[in-house]
């Protein structure tokens, strides 16, 4: 992902940057445990608050305004 464009995005999440396998993979050790019994049918997000807050348009035509595009 190009600079620009991974700026706009860590900007607009809740956590303040992007993920990594490791918070895949902690979901998914969750889901896979005894903890998560009571846990049936959900679709579980793991985006760091990205849909709660989406980059605006604006905030992207910017990013991608500085690469030429």
């Amino acid at each position: 992902m190009p600079k620009p464009l991974q700026d706009a995005v860590v900007a607009n999440k809740l956590v303040g940057r992007l993920g990594e396998p490791r918070d895949i993979a902690e979901a998914v050790r969750f889901l896979a445990s005894d903890r998560s019994a009571f846990i049936t049918g959900e679709i579980v997000a793991v985006g760091g608050g990205f849909n709660a807050h989406v980059p605006s348009l604006d905030s992207e035509r910017r990013a991608l305004a500085t690469l030429g595009g």
